[in-house]
């Protein structure tokens, strides 16, 4: 029996009707079905594993890799690459030949202005414990909470502190 929430099915609810998305644990019923089957222009639902209604593109994706790289023939891995990522799969083959990419560390000397920085601004924070607001600024050597200089230390992976 259709009712009025049953009037316009989702593209989701189509497919899973028809079987596009494999067979369902209980059938469904069947005049939803014929609406499904309507809406999406088939005749059939699908009885048959669905991905073997997939046509197969690899051959194509192949053929279309040596024609791009010029290569009479490619290996499997290059396709499966070019296949998942095609836009930057190209740019991978032609560059790979260098090697692996390393990034310098930056030096001591570069990173010790952005050091001297970051220890003379402490980071502030509000921490909310049982309801009640505390106002705390960690800096580099010191930790303040409410105002008031806090001493730290990491005991038995427990953090204490004391006012």
């Amino acid at each position: 029996m259709l009712m009025g929430r049953y009037k316009n099915l989702t593209a989701e609810s189509k497919n899973l009707l028809v079987g596009n998305y494999g067979k369902t644990p209980v059938a469904p019923d069947p005049e939803l079905v014929q609406m499904a089957l309507k809406s999406l222009n088939m005749e059939h639902p699908v009885t048959e594993r669905p991905a073997d209604l997939i046509p197969n593109e690899l051959p194509q994706i192949e053929e279309e890799l040596k024609r791009k790289l010029g290569a009479d023939s490619v290996d499997i891995d290059d396709v499966l690459t070019y296949a998942m990522f095609p836009q930057i799969a190209l740019k991978f083959f032609e560059t790979r030949a260098n090697g692996p990419v390393s990034f310098d560390a930056q030096t001591p000397a570069a990173a010790a202005p952005a050091a001297a920085k970051k220890a003379s601004t402490p980071e502030n924070y509000v921490l909310n414990i049982n309801s009640k607001d505390f106002k705390v600024a960690v800096g580099d050597s010191v930790v303040m909470v409410d105002g008031k200089e806090c001493k730290v230390a990491v005991c038995e992976e427990m953090l204490v502190m004391a006012v």
